[in-house]
């Protein structure tokens, strides 16, 4: 009964990250993600899918490469959105607040 337990939940779990893709196909663009920790995340649960299928763990290797597909999926699109030729880079934006510097200096625009 755990088995299959496991299997609906992960499997709905995987699901659940396509909004998450979707989304980033419909804004285009990627400045919110951070590329190193997604990287992270890829890297490890490839290395966990070879590590299942090593020790014969063969459910929870299919479900790691689906998850590897996931953050393939997230990675190639935050890449693609972010350096893509032709695409606008978002510099940092400085914003005034009620407090400090900002606020006491009148010049600030």
């Amino acid at each position: 009964i755990i088995e299959s337990i496991y299997t609906i939940f992960v499997a709905i779990s995987i699901l659940a990250c396509v909004p998450q893709v979707l989304q980033l196909l419909r804004v285009k663009q990627s400045t919110e993600f951070e590329l190193r920790t997604w990287t992270i995340w890829l890297v490890s649960q490839t290395i966990s899918t070879i590590y299942f299928f090593e020790i014969k763990a063969y459910l929870v290797a299919i479900f790691a490469i689906g998850w590897s597909l996931f953050y393939l999926a997230m990675v190639a699109l935050i890449i693609y959105y972010r350096y893509r030729p032709g695409s606008e880079t978002l510099a940092p934006v400085r914003v005034p607040t009620c407090s400090g510097e900002d606020f006491l200096n009148k010049n600030t625009p």
